[in-house]
């Protein structure tokens, strides 16, 4: 948990060594206590104008994967990270693994039209008929899925950005994939280490 003088934006990239992130618009970070952690072995903090730029060094044999930056109501910004999981038996490799598939839109909000002047399949059909066969097999895997949406979600109602954030942070999940298609004939996924 960073305290500074305000929570602003950042910039940040990770590889195989090291975090870095770097607070644009904050002073008064210092230190960041790494002693007791097990993901990494070191981090610096370095103070330029008006940014704060941290390096947190990875420890040997440590595979980052993933971040999430929560911005405190009491003005401090935490950062999570998350360790690569481990891999499971040669039958189920993904046990260790939660994944959350978010298929696109859904609800009231039914995304692109698609053809036949939108009397065609709409884009949340086709991403939730993608959401369910990547959680068939993903769980036929061995991995923990959850579906951000539901797969009858009323037409009233609308699953929006922050909850599909939150049903990701409470499984506290590896992986979160998104589907949409740029036409509905076109599905799109992205894959990211989760939140």
């Amino acid at each position: 948990t960073l305290h500074g003088s305000i929570p602003s934006v950042f910039k940040s990239y990770m590889n195989s060594a090291k975090v870095y992130l770097r607070f644009y618009n904050m002073k008064g970070v210092t230190a960041i206590d790494v002693e007791n952690s097990r993901l990494f072995e070191k981090a610096e903090v370095h103070s330029d104008g008006n940014s704060v730029t941290i390096e947190m060094l990875c420890r040997e044999q440590v595979n980052v994967i993933g971040y999430d930056v929560r911005y405190n109501e009491d003005g401090s910004i935490t950062v999570f990270f998350n360790e690569k999981p481990q891999m499971g038996s040669e039958e189920k490799p993904l046990e260790n693994v939660t994944v959350i598939v978010d298929a696109g839109h859904g609800g009231m909000d039914p995304g692109a039209l698609g053809v036949l002047d939108g009397k065609g399949p709409t884009e949340d059909d086709i991403t939730m008929s993608h959401a369910l066969a990547a959680q068939k097999r993903l769980e036929s895997l061995g991995a923990k899925v959850i579906l951000s949406v539901p797969q009858n979600l009323s037409k009233q109602k609308k699953v929006v950005l922050h909850e599909r954030v939150e049903i990701t942070r409470e499984a506290e999940a590896d992986f979160f994939i998104s589907l949409h298609c740029a036409m509905p004939s076109l599905p799109l996924a992205m894959i990211l280490p989760a939140l």
